[in-house]
């Protein structure tokens, strides 16, 4: 991926000084920056996608701002972030960070917080409406990685726990209230201080909060309860066992207790060829003096003789 200034001739030499590798933080391996040249406020940049120390890395996500922890470093007059690159897959995304500050792609005012993709040749203009701050991007998809297997590393991008609104305005007094007494709901609750009556009286407080800022709530009653369960899937088809696995399972008898029920094996056994065990149930119980002797179940295989089995021995006192 490459952000080159609107009206850039012809790119700087890789020879002639001026390009700096991993700007901002967390740097990059093959991040590099080339300073402004004469008439343009924009640096150049670009970031080798095909590099070989962060091909199992996390997708970049790279910001744009006058701070000093951008990868895009622009001169003082812009804001210290104003919006960040970032991919996804295959795919490059532009997203707008300040209220405030408006980002065009390709003529269109970008919205707070939504990424947008982006295509080979697209224009951004960082300062509408005047063209003073306008890069062309250029995207390498010859090098950049197509299937999923060139995609070792799947967990999403760095620092997923920041926010991209860094700068957006701060919440209203009210919902930071809300917040606190919510977590005193909480504490009163692990010391068995809340009733069921008190969680619902607290659930209608909240949301009267959330419909007087624009928040919607979905009931758990309207969606939550009394929904049908999903069906259980079907099972899949019984197939055919290798002959020594057969043989194997072949002699397997249930264990104590569990004779009414089937093998877990049963079907992939009449498939390979083969009859699994059965019980028949038969219970009857030999007595001696303070000692009981059960014989839980016979088992038997079709057309064979009948073998007691599992004999378990209980001894009784008194």
């Amino acid at each position: 991926m490459r952000l080159d200034p609107l009206g850039l001739k012809e790119c700087s030499s890789w020879t002639d000084g001026g390009w700096f590798e991993k700007p901002g933080h967390p740097a990059f391996d093959g991040c590099w920056i080339h300073t402004p040249l004469n008439g343009c406020c924009l640096p150049e940049f670009e970031f080798l996608e095909n590099h070989d120390k962060i091909k199992g890395e996390p997708a970049p996500v790279l910001y744009v701002g006058s701070g000093f922890d951008c990868h895009i470093r622009l001169p003082g007059t812009f804001p210290s972030r104003i919006c960040r690159f970032m991919k996804h897959n295959s795919s490059w995304f532009l997203e707008a960070l300040l209220p405030k500050y408006q980002i065009h792609l390709q003529g269109a005012s970008l919205e707070v917080g939504q990424q947008e993709p982006l295509k080979d040749g697209d224009i951004i203009n960082l300062h509408p409406p005047a063209d003073d701050a306008v890069y062309v991007i250029h995207l390498d998809f010859a090098g950049s990685p197509k299937s999923g297997e060139d995609y070792p590393n799947k967990y999403p991008a760095r620092f997923p726990c920041r926010s991209s609104l860094l700068d957006a305005p701060e919440a209203p007094e009210e919902l930071r209230r809300l917040a606190w007494q919510t977590d005193q709901m909480r504490r009163r609750s692990e010391n068995d201080q809340v009733r069921v009556a008190d969680w619902s009286n607290f659930s209608q407080y909240v949301k009267q909060h959330y419909l007087k800022h624009g928040i919607e709530c979905t009931s758990w009653k309207e969606q939550g309860r009394g929904r049908p369960w999903d069906a259980k899937p079907a099972s899949f088809p019984a197939r055919a066992l290798p002959k020594w696995i057969s043989e194997l399972l072949d002699v397997e008898q249930p264990l104590v207790g569990l004779s009414h029920r089937a093998l877990p094996f049963a079907s992939a056994l009449r498939a390979s060829g083969y009859e699994p065990w059965r019980a028949n149930h038969n219970l009857f119980v030999e007595t001696t003096h303070k000692q009981f002797w059960c014989v839980c179940f016979q088992s038997y295989k079709p057309g064979g003789k009948a073998t007691k089995a599992n004999v378990g021995t209980f001894v009784c006192g008194g």
